[in-house]
């Protein structure tokens, strides 16, 4: 389930890379989705429908192709329809605004009105700190207000709140410099605010969004899988009949697969395993595959263990494995 449902126009996709990766930043414990492919089909209209559904915050990046794209119109409206929180901002110029009175445009007169209600926060001017800090202030506003599911809520014991409160106050003493915020959650859970808790937590990631023994176990065997293919193939002088494209671990979706491509960002970044993975010809993108592949890794996976001596690949092994075929594989 997305927090962040961005809309944009794909010929505004160079400032969303732009963008995404403050927006990560800003918001490290909030899924963010926008759909990168379009298949097309009433199966995957549907899909961006129940993402729309989902969102606490609809991201709307406005530019003259955003506002007479019928897709961006329709995603709007949906937002609108249901009652989503809209926050419309500018990333181009517009050569006709829809706010004008003498506007000229394709976008309908609902969606005008219903965007003129709507607060626009200008970015054409560039994503610098000063310009993004008004869209970092609405958007916590707008999900830090959003209600949070029952079983999400947080809940403290007079007993948990004692020792929270002792906590903060030693931390206070020990940082000196963020004194003001550490009192600030002592007041918080001294005085029972539970609507603030999540504020208290919010670099605490929610259970949705962590990594269960079993899931990082797995994130090591295809990591561990990559390495040995990749040194197999360097080795083998005949590459021939070798689909060397899955030869290559090409990263995890950054829309639907967040928490497998943060670990493994874990893993090389932080740990210093796999450093292999720094070497990856997209430096700034080395970790995001940009579509759905867990599925082919497993696939992947499950004939790399066929392999008589899975440390030794020989080149039957490496097609077989780069070869698998699998039900649904939007990467190819």
């Amino acid at each position: 389930m997305a927090d962040i449902f961005i809309s944009y126009s794909r010929s505004d996709r160079l400032t969303l890379d732009q963008l995404l990766p403050q927006i990560h930043n800003a918001f490290p414990n909030h899924i963010v989705w926008f759909d990168e492919k379009i298949p097309g089909g009433d199966d995957w209209w549907q899909r961006i429908l129940e993402e729309i559904s989902k969102c606490l915050l609809f991201l709307h990046l406005i530019s003259d192709e955003a506002v007479e794209s019928e897709h961006c119109q329709n995603e709007l409206r949906h937002a609108l329809d249901l009652n989503k929180p809209v926050v419309p901002v500018l990333i181009r110029r517009l050569r006709t605004d829809y706010l004008d009175d003498d506007y000229t445009g394709s976008l309908l007169d609902d969606l005008i009105d219903e965007l003129k209600k709507k607060q626009r926060i200008d970015l054409s001017g560039g994503l610098d700190g000063h310009s993004t800090s008004k869209l970092w202030g609405t958007m916590t506003q707008i999900l830090f207000a959003s209600p949070t599911p029952s079983d999400r809520h947080i809940t403290l014991s007079r007993k948990e709140r004692w020792i929270l409160s002792n906590q903060f106050a030693i931390l206070a003493k020990l940082y000196p410099e963020d004194a003001d915020s550490y009192d600030n959650m002592r007041e918080i859970v001294e005085s029972g605010y539970e609507l603030n808790y999540d504020w208290i937590t919010e670099y605490i990631y929610d259970d949705r969004y962590t990594m269960t023994r079993e899931d990082c176990l797995e994130v090591l065997d295809i990591l561990d899988m990559f390495s040995t293919l990749q040194s197999a193939y360097e080795e083998i002088t005949d590459k021939s009949g070798i689909d060397d494209v899955w030869v290559h671990f090409a990263g995890f979706d950054g829309n639907n697969e967040t928490k497998y491509m943060a670990y493994t960002r874990f893993l090389v970044e932080q740990e210093g395993k796999f450093t292999w993975l720094l070497a990856n010809e997209r430096p700034y993108d080395r970790f995001n595959s940009h579509h759905p592949i867990l599925h082919r890794y497993r696939a992947m996976l499950k004939e790399w263990e066929k392999s008589p001596d899975r440390r030794n690949l020989t080149k039957d092994d490496l097609i077989r494995i780069t070869s698998v075929k699998v039900q649904y594989d939007p990467g190819r």
